[in-house]
């Protein structure tokens, strides 16, 4: 009988874990979230501006704007576009985005290629029948196209390597009944609970009505979470039957919802000193890009030096962005005792979002310090206050070098020969003697 019950048991055991794999897997890529939810703190990064757009592959087809919509003559001057004649062009071109920003201490660069494409067969100008990839900002327009597949990858900047991500970007201007499927790379596609105009179907799909909307408008946004060193997506033009209608999306670096911050991380440029050595602590911080709506309220930077450390002037705190520029007149330092501190004075400055920050505080050990307590190091740790929560960084030990006495070479000499000649004498039996060693002041 107790066999008999320990297999039910187990088959009822292995059966809930399938019928939870089941429902993990129904919830799939494509989901409803609430606006109090919040972007997990592994996919806090975002790209940010781009230094350079780098196409390749187009051959810059010039669109007449008397054959499309007099609303849309602006796409042909702000694309670099590409004849599609057949299926040769697919996978060789695209666009460049350099130095998208700094991740895990990699300036990164973002490639987008397309891979894949299908004419719509009832097209009937295929002298204009192209895509064209976006000189200013992150997005794609089509012409003539049922649907095209887009490829993002992450590079290090300036190489061809691959580097592993987790983030998130947010797809805009999606209407009549456009849509996005989301393939390998995708962890996540979110829309409001609250949006009426855009629906999923599947798993992995997020369609929208036939209503128009605007790039500006969120009701056409959906926020994608991505990891790995690479994602695809499939965007649907919605075959709306105009046929010289211009389809365009989308790629921004901000969320439908807040971001939760990510911990501060703490290093030194040195392990171990010596008394009055400068060494400089860093703290790196990742503010997430956000909408003006996730804004922080109050952000403060503080770092309470132990005891044995100088603290001397506000001059030893110094704010970097991660592309090295001093952004300290952001904030206003302060020092009281061993502690010091950078509250932001604005956080409604959409320019702080979106950035690493280095904050490097450069100190010494004091002479005066009694270092006999310290057998295992100076530990340290910072903070980062975020609307009066707090978030401390990894704890980093500076090791003491004890000062070193050198005695010149001569004056170690002459006791060694002392020695050597005393322990000879007594070796053949002369005792009773002592030697002086006098040195000569002047």
């Amino acid at each position: 009988m107790k066999k008999i019950i320990k297999r039910i048991s187990g088959a009822l055991c292995a059966l809930a874990i399938m019928f939870y794999l089941v429902g993990v897997n129904a919830a799939g890529i494509a989901e409803r979230i609430s606006s109090t939810d919040r972007i997990p703190t592994y996919y806090a990064w975002t790209f940010n501006k781009f230094d350079e757009h780098k196409p390749f592959g187009y051959d810059n087809l010039e669109l007449d704007p008397n054959v499309f919509f007099d609303g849309q003559r602006r796409y042909s001057s702000n694309f670099n576009t590409t004849r599609l004649e057949d299926d040769t062009k697919k996978g060789t071109f695209g666009a460049l985005y350099t130095n998208i920003g700094n991740y895990q201490g990699q300036h990164i660069d973002m490639k987008m290629t397309v891979v894949d494409y299908t004419f719509n067969p009832g097209y009937n100008a295929s002298d204009y029948r192209s895509i064209g990839i976006s000189k200013n900002r992150v997005g794609l327009q089509m012409v003539g196209n049922i649907n095209v597949r887009v490829k993002f990858e992450f590079l290090i900047s300036g190489t061809n390597t691959p580097i592993d991500i987790k983030g998130y970007g947010t797809l805009e201007d999606l209407d009549f009944r456009q849509a996005f499927t989301f393939h390998n790379g995708v962890d996540k596609a979110y829309i409001l609970d609250t949006n009426t105009h855009l629906d999923i179907q599947g798993t992995d799909t997020i369609v929208s009505s036939s209503m128009a909307t605007t790039s500006l408008d969120p009701i056409g946004w959906s926020t994608v979470l991505f990891s790995g060193t690479s994602f695809e997506l499939t965007f649907i033009s919605g075959n709306t039957g105009r046929d010289n209608q211009i389809i365009f999306f989308g790629f921004m670096s901000f969320g439908l919802v807040g971001v939760d911050t990510p911990n501060p991380i703490k290093n030194a440029n040195k392990t171990s000193v010596g008394i009055n050595e400068d060494f400089v602590y860093t703290i790196y911080h990742y503010v997430p890009s956000s909408l003006p709506e996730h804004y922080y309220n109050s952000y403060v930077f503080k770092d309470t030096l132990d005891s044995c450390l100088s603290v001397s002037d506000v001059s030893q705190l110094v704010i970097k962005n991660e592309h090295g520029l001093d952004v300290t007149n952001k904030f206003n330092v302060n020092i009281n005792g061993q502690t010091i501190t950078a509250t932001l004075t604005n956080p409604n400055d959409a320019d702080f979002y979106g950035y690493e920050y280095a904050y490097n505080i450069t100190t010494k050990i004091k002479s005066s310090c009694d270092l006999s307590k310290y057998e295992n190091g100076i530990p340290n740790k910072g903070q980062v206050i975020i609307d009066g929560k707090t978030k401390d960084t990894n704890e980093v030990i500076i090791k003491y070098i004890p000062e070193t006495v050198t005695v010149p070479a001569t004056d170690a000499f002459i006791p060694l020969l002392i020695s050597i000649i005393a322990s000879l004498l007594i070796l053949i039996g002369i005792t009773g003697y002592y030697f002086a060693n006098k040195r000569k002041t002047v």
